[in-house]
């Protein structure tokens, strides 16, 4: 829950609280998914997207997203991450009066990035120029800071009337180490280059590969890949459908990438951490 207030020295502030009794009913709630996930390995055409291995992710995550201990420590993280980084805006925590259960931001204004397609608020050129803010924003973090914003959807994303980024909820903030800088930047370079080949070692190198993988036919489908995608502009590009059929392309050769939170890995073949 949310809830707006101000301080005894007259700061504006948001304080987020934990709903009641919240950590029982994830728990209950996560007992059924385990449950259901047990069937679904039984079942051959499901079992491939190895089902308990998702709800025991999705229950790690869970469990840390719960702690505003932690998601203070992200705001915090990428504050000093973002700090000159022009034209963003990131709460400023209060820790005096926050908890594992209570967090208090500083507030931030704005629309949501939804309302920039509205013409009477915002014109072309604005929305072009917020996009490629965007767009740096995020390569900064990700390829240069190896920290980034997990969860960017329209709630999380406020829009000044100056142009001027607000970033909201830090309850899932993702870090990235070198190597998977370097496995993505050689991927982008071979989608770039239309290399299949290469593009297909990179996935086999990175990925967990069955031993009996057929390389010719995973070839061919990352071919077709390249091909559907590579040569499009790329504000032609529908990147949800890019996305769906790389991951189909994925399961059907049976390659499980590596997990996303065991930290445990991190140094082998994770790679990519993301903090709750």
């Amino acid at each position: 829950m949310l809830f707006r207030s101000k301080t005894h020295d007259g700061n504006e502030v948001v304080v987020k609280v934990q709903h009641e009794n919240i950590r029982a009913k994830i728990q209950e709630d996560l007992q059924v998914l385990a449950g259901l996930a047990g069937l679904a390995e039984r079942i051959p055409e499901f079992a491939v997207w190895r089902p308990r291995e998702i709800v025991n992710q999705l229950s790690r995550s869970l469990k840390r997203e719960l702690s505003f201990s932690q998601e203070q420590a992200n705001l915090m993280m990428l504050q000093d991450a973002l700090d000159r980084f022009d034209g963003v805006r990131i709460p400023r925590a209060f820790s005096s009066h926050s908890s594992a259960r209570v967090l208090t931001m500083s507030m931030l204004t704005g629309d949501s990035i939804n309302h920039v397609q509205d013409p009477a608020k915002f014109s072309y050129a604005q929305r072009e120029a917020i996009a490629k803010k965007i767009a740096a924003l995020y390569v900064e973090m990700i390829f240069v800071k190896g920290i980034y914003h997990a969860d960017p959807h329209p709630g999380n994303i406020l829009i000044e009337p100056d142009g001027t980024i607000g970033l909201l909820d830090f309850g899932m903030v993702g870090r990235i180490d070198d190597t998977l800088r370097e496995n993505i930047e050689e991927m982008l370079w071979a989608l770039s280059l239309k290399d299949s080949p290469l593009l297909t070692s990179i996935i086999k190198r990175v990925g967990k590969v069955p031993p009996n993988i057929d390389d010719s036919l995973l070839s061919i489908d990352i071919t077709d890949l390249i091909a559907t995608y590579g040569s499009q502009p790329i504000h032609q590009i529908d990147l949800a459908a890019a996305l769906n059929d790389a991951t189909d392309i994925l399961h059907r050769h049976r390659i499980v990438l590596p997990s996303q939170d065991r930290k445990s890995t991190r140094l082998n073949s994770s790679h990519l951490v993301i903090s709750y």
